[in-house]
């Protein structure tokens, strides 16, 4: 039984006609060849991305590695699906790990619905040449783009939606070069704007079909930390699920105590200032640094081997996407309705002060659900701010983890966390029962 999408009839399961064996070109005709991504250097990077903003591809997605059969039995994808396909095929095949680039104005293109696969592939191939033609010399050389695979589509729509709050897909379905059984290739998409799940169905390949169209999606260069990190053999950020459950510091802390506390407050608001936050704040660098050493006190003896890091924390004077901007952070939460979520009704100050924290080793391997129910009295969940005051304390120390957030959370169930991808820490989300084990929960003390 295959599920396939009709002109005009909705989206539903169906008996699909089979082709004549003569009707049928061969696979790898469907299969446009994977383009190679190039690696470059960061000020070759951003040159590109800010090329490509001017031309309206202005939202950066990153792709994981996990096939379309691996987002539907993921805790933190599985939800967001309707129908999947059975074809083994497309449920093996996994996309690179990679940025792609989309613009929000152009999601499909103009004219690719009721047009067969080869056709849209054409398509795409012509938009990438008039993009091309259009970008400097130096970066049109290093961008690609190609049909995406069903993991990708379906990995833009749930990102899209965490982001923007609305679907990627409106009523239309986007089409892949998967092939999933002779004459087959998958689509993903919704027939409603209204369905919040994702169907990934497949149709003969040379049907014509006025919901399906073309997706152009730029697949950005990597840049060369990326693979340098690879070569230190840091571990992968995405890796399979696992339910053990570690209490273990992440790393040797070293105690705080008079002389050395003080140093070590002086120099996070020193990073502060070199972020520009006293400018921000409207006061001088002077001043700015005087009421940071005013707030260091001597870290309550119940909090030591537990919260042993003193984090400054500026407050909710400056929203928090622009604090994450301003310390070099790539913040992907825009749009989402974010609140402090605590039983004991913790809320963060509008005006800076010093928290005490552990860096997530204490909760390693475990949920935000988890790591939640293991909280002492004096023990709540760092909030999105705080993630802020972590980065500046210890940025080293989270490149070779993610950190869950769990003092803060979504309308819909999800909480953010801090991950070092692409050379460069970024802020996604994921639900609360997600047990990633290259996730650490921060928390803090009372």
């Amino acid at each position: 039984m295959k599920k396939n999408v009709e002109s005009g009839s909705g989206v539903g399961p169906s008996q699909a006609a089979q082709p004549a064996i003569a009707d049928v070109a061969p696979a790898r005709s469907l299969q446009p060849v994977a383009p190679e991504i190039p690696t470059v250097s960061e000020e070759l990077y951003t040159r590109t991305r800010e090329a490509l903003a001017r031309e309206g591809f202005s939202v950066v997605i990153p792709i994981k590695p996990l096939s379309i059969g691996q987002l539907g039995i993921d805790v933190a994808t599985r939800g967001r699906f309707d129908y999947i396909s059975s074809s083994e095929e497309i449920r093996a095949i996994v996309p690179s790990e990679m940025e792609v680039a989309i613009n929000p104005k152009h999601l499909r293109v103009k004219g690719s619905n009721c047009q067969s696969t080869d056709t849209q592939i054409r398509m795409i191939r012509e938009e990438e040449e008039a993009l091309k033609g259009r970008l400097p010399q130096d970066v049109r050389d290093i961008i690609s783009m190609s049909m995406p695979s069903a993991s990708v589509l379906a990995q833009l729509d749930i990102e899209y939606r965490d982001r923007t709050g609305e679907p990627f897909f409106t009523g239309w379905f986007g089409r892949t070069s998967d092939q999933t059984d002779r004459g087959y290739v998958a689509n993903v998409g919704r027939y409603n704007p209204f369905h919040r799940l994702l169907d990934v169905c497949d149709w003969d390949r040379g049907r014509l079909i006025d919901v399906v169209f073309a997706v152009p999606v730029v697949v950005l260069p990597r840049k060369l930390a990326v693979e340098e990190r690879a070569k230190n053999g840091t571990p992968e950020i995405f890796s399979s699920p696992t339910t053990e459950v570690v209490f273990t510091p992440s790393v040797q802390v070293e105690v705080l105590r008079g002389e050395a506390l003080q140093a070590e407050l002086e120099a996070q608001a020193k990073r502060y200032t070199g972020f520009g936050f006293p400018k921000r704040l409207g006061v001088s660098s002077g001043r700015f640094k005087d009421s940071i050493m005013g707030l260091a006190v001597p870290q309550p003896e119940i909090y030591r081997g537990r919260f042993d890091i003193p984090a400054i924390i500026i407050g909710t004077q400056i929203p928090v996407a622009e604090q994450y901007r301003m310390v070099g952070v790539e913040y992907y939460l825009e749009n989402l309705k974010l609140q402090d979520v605590d039983p004991r009704g913790y809320r963060t100050p509008d005006i800076p002060n010093v928290v005490w924290m552990q860096d997530g080793g204490k909760y390693r391997n475990a949920s935000v659900n988890d790591a939640r129910s293991s909280f002492g009295r004096d023990e709540r969940g760092a909030t999105i701010y705080d993630g802020v005051g972590l980065y500046v304390a210890r940025p080293q120390a989270l490149k070779d983890h993610s950190v869950d957030l769990p003092g803060t959370q979504t309308m819909s169930e999800r909480v953010p966390y801090l991950s070092f991808w692409g050379g460069r820490q970024k802020v996604f989300s994921h639900f609360t029962d997600n047990d990633d084990p290259g996730s650490y929960s921060v928390s803090c003390g009372r």
